[in-house]
């Protein structure tokens, strides 16, 4: 979720867990673990962490297919190359027939 600021792995059974709190995370990896058959290789060498979530992405949409209507029906896009219409050669088309809008994904910073 966007409020967790933790996110703990553990490398022994290959899985990650986020939180909100450092305290529940290190709960989730450290102190409901059994170790009493010994403390796992993964655990010995360092592999299990806790780590603070500082940026998040953001996806800023640049383009979208509704920018590019047809000239005969501007209901929908327009994919002038199989269009038979004659007017249609001065229309700009949708390149994209299997997404509807172009982005980039950036990092934000969260508090």
């Amino acid at each position: 979720m966007k409020t967790d600021k933790y996110i703990a792995y553990n490398p022994n059974a290959c899985e990650y867990a986020a939180f909100k709190t450092f305290d529940e995370a290190r709960e989730w990896l450290i102190d409901s673990q059994d170790f009493s058959g010994g403390i796992p290789d993964e655990y010995s060498e360092g592999l299990a962490f806790i780590a603070k979530i500082t940026h998040r992405t953001v996806v800023n949409v640049t383009d979208k297919k509704e920018n590019y209507p047809c000239l005969k029906d501007p209901d929908v896009p327009a994919y002038c190359s199989s269009c038979e219409e004659k007017d249609c050669e001065e229309t700009e088309e949708w390149q994209f027939e299997e997404v509807d809008n172009i982005a980039e994904v950036k990092l934000k910073e969260v508090d």
